[in-house]
């Protein structure tokens, strides 16, 4: 494990485990472990002591589970996860909530995950995180991981909990008769003080306004996601249809998903809501986005523009809205669809939507910020910062004062977290 730098997330459901029991009331079980690599070490919150790892052999289809027991009445609601493992090819697994440790709700499955982004340096823990289309609360969480390459476990597991809300009610808000904000997300936490709202403001999921002053002008529309910084006015009729926003106190960032028929197609363009998305770009190999579309809605409308012989075109799109009113729009990542599936758990519905393309990028210097986690093996280098979603594949990368050429770049952008984590080639 030497050269490993593991920044935990404070957002972690599990505790410092130091025993399979302890501390209570959690228990941490599995169905293989090799003795010294017992499942509790995956919630040690290290890598250091190299995790779990199963008994059942070093590569194939060797079905092995780990369960995390929060105890009762402590069940907890994960958006998100954390997988950290030594280097391995291509590991599939799922993951289940339950709240009787019998009756499971598939939450997230993935298939060939390469952890190898270093490899061969075996010492070289890899850490990937993966959001839950349709979280809800569970008291048991369970991995089932169905086949790797290398080695079989986890060196750690992150269960991230879902970020608190604050709900929007009339009576101590004050907007205009037309301002309409519907299932939108804005920062962090709302002070009722210097925001009042007619009997016309609709919340339609929850909103968090960060904002100390908001002047909003009438026929503001919110889609999912919107994030405004402040002392910003947002100019009339400006609508925002899809996921997060942020921005200074110039301009609002919005990102966008369209779903673009080829050419000749009976069906139009749509513009569909999400509530997050995936880029994965690595050196030699097609890029890949997956989007999450909250609900069943467009489910039809996708589907009508889903045809396997000359695929539509996935893409986001960020928008910059400026409060003269000026707005510019640029395409940041398109794929073509070549997945769509339907998660539906026991109060949430939602679509996700995956592909890939290959496309060739001019090598281009960039500086990053916000360093949370670094590794460094073998010569070579990989951190975890904001997100700069205009990295690809050969750009000369500087962060904390080291500068190398990027090969692997994982981006993440959600309500509650936007990562990226950026390898060396």
């Amino acid at each position: 494990m030497a050269g490993t730098f593991y920044s935990h997330n404070t957002r972690d459901i599990t505790p410092q485990m130091t025993s399979e029991n302890t501390p209570s009331p959690c228990i941490v079980s599995t169905t293989s472990e090799d003795t010294g690599q017992e499942g509790w070490k995956a919630f040690t919150h290290t890598t250091n002591d190299g995790g779990w790892q199963t008994g059942e052999g070093y590569s194939g289809a060797h079905p092995a589970s780990i369960i995390f027991d929060l105890g009762e009445g402590n069940a907890k609601t994960v958006s998100n996860y954390t997988l950290t493992s030594f280097p391995d090819a291509g590991k599939s697994w799922s993951l289940y909530g339950s709240n009787n440790n019998t009756d499971w709700t598939l939450l997230d499955s993935q298939s060939s995950i390469n952890f190898s982004m270093d490899y061969p340096n075996q010492d070289d823990p890899a850490m990937i995180s993966f959001n839950i289309a349709s979280p809800a609360s569970y008291r048991y969480y369970k991995i089932t991981e169905t086949l790797y390459d290398s080695y079989g476990g986890f060196a750690e597991i992150e269960l991230i909990e879902e970020a608190s809300d604050t709900i929007i009610t009339p009576a101590p808000l004050a907007a205009t008769p037309l301002l309409n904000v519907s299932d939108v997300f804005l920062g962090s936490s709302i002070s009722p003080d210097p925001l009042a709202a007619s009997p016309d403001l609709s919340a339609g999921l929850r909103v968090d306004l960060a904002i100390p002053e908001l002047a909003a002008a009438a026929a503001l529309s919110g889609g999912l996601l919107v994030s405004i910084p402040a002392d910003l006015g947002i100019v009339a009729e400006m609508s925002v249809v899809a996921l997060s926003s942020f921005g200074s106190s110039d301009f609002v960032i919005t990102y966008l998903c369209r779903l673009t028929p080829r050419a000749g197609s009976a069906f139009s363009e749509i513009i569909l809501p999400m509530s997050s998305f995936q880029g994965r770009f690595k050196s030699g190999d097609p890029s890949f986005l997956s989007v999450v579309v909250p609900g069943g809605d467009y489910a039809q409308a996708i589907s009508d523009r889903n045809d396997p012989d000359d695929p539509p075109e996935l893409s986001v799109y960020m928008v910059k809205t400026f409060v003269n009113g000026n707005v510019i729009s640029e395409r940041l990542m398109a794929v073509d669809l070549e997945d769509v599936r339907i998660y539906e758990g026991a109060t949430n519905v939602s679509i996700e939507l995956e592909g890939h393309r290959t496309v060739s990028y001019s090598p281009k210097a960039v500086t990053l910020s916000g360093a949370s986690y670094k590794n460094y093996s073998a010569g070579k280098l990989r951190y975890r910062c904001e997100p700069d979603l205009y990295l690809r594949p050969g750009d000369v990368v500087t962060v904390d004062g080291e500068t190398f050429t990027a090969d692997n770049i994982s981006i993440a952008m959600a309500v509650n977290a936007q990562t990226m984590e950026v390898a060396e080639s």
